[in-house]
């Protein structure tokens, strides 16, 4: 860890606890695993480190910038379970269930947190068993379903690959999507993101080709 205001470098015996993303709460805690046998999560700092206790093994997890809020996905041969986990309290709600695994990677729901811990924004699948986009409140009501895309392959040549996030202030959340369609050759055909702004209803507020 370097501290980019002194310069001082601090060596950790910890691990990112999936992609490493989102890992870093505004006080300048960070979101991250012992390296042990059982990885404990933990909210690292150099004077008070927190020791989360998750009632599931985590493979991918997430913070909200205000550290209210951690989002973190279990994975068995069973069920996958994405849940939510109160920092103060200790609280866990599970907000979504998938297919088991035997394996941890890739992700199921991909999960992202808004800066306030409020709204989490997920992919699963539809009724259709097409995966989607969805938000849920954090304490697991008001799901809510973003995408209503076709199959991910749009042809023999080309396939549709989903990347999401999202970002949250005082007034609104707005949701971005970003795909490419990746030809079979591996070139990238076209690039654009869907914006969804949640501050007017929800409608579809524009969309940009990259």
């Amino acid at each position: 860890m370097i501290d980019l205001a002194t310069g001082a470098i601090t060596v950790l015996d910890h691990a990112w606890i999936g992609d490493g993303r989102q890992v870093f709460a505004d006080d300048g805690s960070v979101l991250l695993g012992t390296l042990t046998f059982m990885p404990q999560p933990v909210l690292w700092n150099p004077v008070s480190p927190q020791t989360l206790n998750l009632s599931r093994t985590p493979s991918l997890a997430r913070v909200s910038h205000n550290k209210a809020k951690v989002v973190y996905e279990a994975v068995t041969a069973e069920q996958r379970t994405l849940v939510t986990y109160d920092v103060t309290s200790g609280v866990e709600t599970v907000l979504a269930t998938g297919p088991g695994s035997p394996d941890q990677f890739p992700s199921h729901f991909y999960p992202w947190i808004t800066n306030d811990g409020r709204t989490v924004l997920l992919m699963s699948t539809d009724a259709a068993d097409v995966r989607q986009a969805f938000l849920i409140s954090s304490v697991g009501s008001n799901p809510r379903q973003l995408t209503h895309e076709p199959e991910g392959h749009l042809g023999s040549d080309s396939q549709r690959i989903w990347q999401f996030g999202i970002r949250s202030d005082a007034a609104r959340t707005a949701v971005a999507d970003r795909h490419h369609h990746r030809r079979g050759d591996g070139a990238i055909a076209s690039i654009g993101a869907n914006f969804f702004d949640l501050g007017c209803s929800g409608r579809v507020a524009g969309r940009v080709n990259l």
